[in-house]
């Protein structure tokens, strides 16, 4: 009696068969068997007047917001930005339970923005030598 094992690599499967998915679908999109929805195009500015017709529920299809004319207008390319607290060395923050595990954390991490002026309130006051450590 013989037996017989075989190894299938299940990912080259799933590949093979999307591959095959995605053909079939974009003939079927050249050729119009399959359409695209319906699609209501509004200007940026008439963003409350696309909120409203969407809101109604009678529209089929997407609804869209145009945002720019041209792709390549460079007035209207997303920025990249990395986005950043910067704390006033000259103001005072105050953290109302700043001795707590997250009160400690948040005065940590003004300080690393910049922060000079710390007030942190507690109801408790010290309770461990962790909190001594960290307000030093």
């Amino acid at each position: 009696m013989f037996f017989l094992f075989f190894s299938v690599t299940v990912t080259n499967i799933f590949f093979l068969f999307t591959q095959i998915v995605y053909n079939l679908i974009k003939k079927d999109l050249k050729t119009g068997v399959i359409k695209p929805l319906n699609s209501t195009v509004f200007d940026a500015c008439d963003i409350e007047e696309a909120f409203r017709f969407m809101a109604a529920g009678k529209h089929i299809g997407k609804v869209l917001l145009k945002i720019r004319e041209d792709e390549n207008n460079e007035e209207s390319l997303p920025l990249n930005v990395i986005n950043r607290v910067y704390c006033d060395p000259n103001q005072s923050y105050v953290i109302v339970g700043g001795l707590g595990g997250m009160g400690i954390e948040l005065a940590d991490w003004l300080v690393v923005r910049g922060c000079r002026k710390l007030v942190l309130s507690s109801s408790r006051g010290f309770k461990n030598e962790n909190q001594i450590l960290k307000v030093e």
